[in-house]
């Protein structure tokens, strides 16, 4: 556990610093107590260290010389106050660019999404409109191929209804033809006869006379 830094530890510093000839400044300082301290509580002790020296019946010069190193490591913590404020407003102003990116960058982001979104929708809308087009065309082409199939049965019905009449036609004039070849045969055959029996009796006719 680090040892509590008092009023004594930091006048004793002082005065070894001054000793050595080195300037009495907050980090001089704080290195002189072997980086106890924070440079707040180092500023504390001293504005102490001052009260009570004008407290103190110490000498002009020696009442100088303390509010001379007093000046010095005031100045110097402010100028160390100074750098660190500068860092933080640099920091700062670093990381408002930064979030003013991530800003721009989101945004961006969210205007991406919402092209997608309606790229998205746009889609599935065209996809939807297809299908259902092609879902009538198809319905149509089969209601055209029912409507072909049934226009081909009945043709085919009506082939097959020619080709009965047609075959009970040529039944009918096949029989007319062959009941006429024979007619004509019986009547070759009388013919025949007739002749025979006209000669027959030609031939009688001669002889008695």
């Amino acid at each position: 556990m680090k040892q509590m830094l008092i009023k004594d530890d930091v006048a004793t510093a002082l005065t070894e610093l001054s000793k050595n000839g080195k300037k009495p400044t907050l980090v001089a300082l704080r290195a002189a107590l072997g980086n106890r301290g924070s440079i707040t509580t180092l500023v504390k002790l001293k504005r102490e260290l001052e009260s009570a020296a004008q407290e103190v019946a110490y000498s002009e010069d020696a009442l100088q010389a303390f509010k001379g190193v007093w000046n010095m490591a005031y100045e110097e913590g402010r100028r160390q106050q100074q750098i660190v404020i500068a860092d933080l407003q640099e920091n700062i102003q670093a990381l408002a660019v930064e979030n003013e990116r991530l800003e721009a960058a989101t945004a961006a982001a969210e205007c991406r999404s919402i092209e997608l979104e309606r790229a998205k929708s746009a889609a599935q809308t065209e996809m939807f409109e297809s299908r259902a087009k092609l879902e009538r065309e198809l319905s149509q082409a089969q209601a055209a191929l029912a409507q072909a199939n049934a226009q081909a049965a009945k043709a085919l019905e009506n082939l097959a209804a020619v080709q009965s009449a047609h075959a009970a036609e040529i039944s009918v004039l096949q029989r007319r033809i062959n009941e006429m070849t024979q007619q004509v045969h019986e009547q070759e055959l009388k013919r025949v006869r007739a002749e025979s029996i006209l000669e027959s009796q030609r031939t009688k006719g001669n002889a008695n006379a």
